[in-house]
């Protein structure tokens, strides 16, 4: 009995914590690209930095933050580009930074580095919604009525703040190459904790409603956000 509630707190988890954060972020990424692209295609090669500036020093930020966080030394930050320069590798921006790969704590901060973007940007969504238009949390029970006592000025900044960090939100080559040289620490991490969770509480499944579900919803709401400007980007062409 024991075993089954230790296995079944370990793949709570392994899903809440690593497979839906991957597969959300490789989503939203994906999309984020496509934005670009389309923006690109009708505005010219300085799109990205008139609709994303904001979201691309946001995303290079996290990068910093994170890798100091992780005892990681930091050797450049350019947090934008010059839009009248062409960077060689195509960046908007970049963070340099090197770490010891015999140290287990620094190697398990590269999957954090990684996704950083993906968790600072997302935690920004809810902050700047939560301020300028918090009835959207709302909006199953509420429906059209999220309208209702907002000031349009509050909708028009909470539009172009959001459109701009989501704009920020696709993850580089690189920084998938971070992401898969610290995943299987932060894996070992979390069968960790999944067995010391599976052997404290009585239900594995109160892992699921206590946090899985908060999480995996605010994950859905910016992969909404993602496909809705995507979608938009692209009726632009």
């Amino acid at each position: 009995m024991i075993g089954t509630m230790i296995g079944h707190s370990i793949m709570w988890m392994i899903l809440i914590f690593l497979i839906i954060p991957i597969v959300a972020s490789y989503a939203i990424s994906w999309l984020t690209t496509k934005s670009q692209q389309h923006l690109m295609a009708r505005f010219g090669q300085r799109a990205p930095f008139i609709f994303s500036w904001l979201g691309t020093i946001v995303h290079e930020l996290a990068h910093a933050l994170m890798a100091v966080l992780f005892g990681h030394h930091i050797d450049k930050v350019v947090l934008l580009t010059n839009p009248f320069k062409q960077d060689e590798a195509q960046r908007l921006g970049y963070v340099k930074h090197s770490w010891r790969s015999t140290n287990l704590y620094q190697r398990l901060g590269n999957f954090f580095i990684g996704l950083a973007p993906m968790l600072v940007i997302t935690l920004l969504t809810g902050v700047i919604t939560q301020v300028l238009w918090s009835q959207l949390f709302q909006i199953q029970t509420l429906g059209w009525r999220v309208f209702i006592g907002v000031p349009v000025w509050q909708i028009v900044v909470w539009l172009c703040l959001i459109l701009n960090l989501n704009l920020g939100m696709n993850i580089s080559s690189a920084d998938w190459q971070n992401v898969r040289q610290g995943i299987m620490l932060y894996l070992a991490c979390l069968v960790i904790i999944g067995l010391i969770v599976g052997m404290i509480i009585s239900d594995p499944a109160l892992i699921w409603d206590g946090v899985g579900l908060w999480l995996t919803m605010v994950w859905l709401i910016n992969l909404g956000i993602s496909l809705v400007i995507t979608l938009v980007t692209r009726i632009l062409v």
